[in-house]
């Protein structure tokens, strides 16, 4: 029979893969190294398959050690949660709310809302967390998040879904650019552009790239990035053209980029999701009202 995995053993494995090293493993976590190695040999044992290769004092996961370590990594997550509540009653917090959404709006839209919501609601205590649009889902309809913000088109009848908002889409163009000076850009027009696209598991680049398929736009691809203010970033520094989220965009104070609408106009769509067969927390239709709330006091 095998051995119960402790928190100690599943610690020490996760930050060994963080670091990269037993050493550096046993001084963040202030322990001598051979503690560090007992407990990684014990967790081996307990689970029955090696978890590194080991060459000389490097290691490097096994296929088996990186399945692993994501379940290791939710396990350590889900004890770090309960620790958060627990320490929530004790100080009289009113709630515990957990929010998953799209890299684009967690540091941005998303996050200023929530602050506004908590300036008035004192005693809540709030997660943010940003992940791709399938991570958020799944976390949200496995109970590990209360509420998701993602991206329409969605079905999936495990989610409760409520519409939010829609932004146009525009172009951000370098200032000397050939298009800077144009009131609208037609999509036609970025065939053989240098073009920096969000990358591959991004609703935005999926909408994007099927727009481009059906109007046979063939731009020049010089970047993939991981969010849409990083692609601001790029066209600040004149690597090419970049199609975003006009609230995004609005972000920008920098007069080297040029923010034009694009033609035909493309609508990005957003709403919440809750898991349908979970119960609901009591202040997530407070919350989603007040996002709407304020969605209609800015009216972006």
């Amino acid at each position: 029979m095998s051995a119960r995995i402790s928190l100690k053993q599943l610690e020490a494995f996760h930050t060994i893969v963080d670091l990269g090293s037993v050493k550096s493993a046993a001084e963040f976590l202030n322990v001598s190294q051979p503690a560090i190695s007992h407990l990684l040999r014990t967790l081996e044992e307990g689970v029955g398959f090696k978890l590194f290769e080991r060459s000389g004092r490097a290691l490097a996961l096994t296929s088996n050690g990186h399945r692993f370590f994501e379940e290791a990594r939710l396990s350590i997550k889900a004890v770090s949660d309960i620790e958060q509540k627990a320490q929530a009653i004790r100080q009289g917090k009113l709630g515990h709310l957990r929010i998953a959404a799209l890299p684009a709006y967690a540091d941005g839209i998303v996050s200023t809302v929530i602050g506004s919501f908590l300036a008035q609601r004192k005693g809540i205590f709030v997660e943010i967390e940003s992940f791709g649009m399938t991570q958020v889902i799944d976390l949200v309809t496995s109970g590990q998040f209360d509420l998701g913000v993602v991206a329409l088109p969605l079905s999936n009848p495990a989610l409760q879904v409520y519409p939010w908002k829609s932004s146009s889409v525009v172009c951000t163009v370098p200032a000397g650019h050939e298009y800077a000076s144009c009131d609208k850009i037609s999509l036609i027009k970025l065939s053989g552009q240098d073009f920096i696209s969000i990358g591959s598991g991004s609703p935005f680049r999926y909408q994007t790239m099927e727009l481009f398929r059906k109007l046979a736009v063939e731009p020049n691809f010089v970047a993939e990035v991981r969010t849409q203010r990083i692609a601001l970033r790029l066209v600040e520094q004149g690597v090419g053209l970049a199609l975003m989220d006009q609230d995004i965009a609005r972000e920008n104070l920098n007069p080297d980029v040029k923010v034009i609408p694009i033609v035909p106009e493309m609508k990005w769509e957003f709403c919440f999701v809750t898991a349908r067969y979970r119960k609901e927390s009591p202040l997530l239709p407070d919350l989603i009202e007040y996002f709407r709330m304020m969605e209609g006091k800015t009216g972006t």
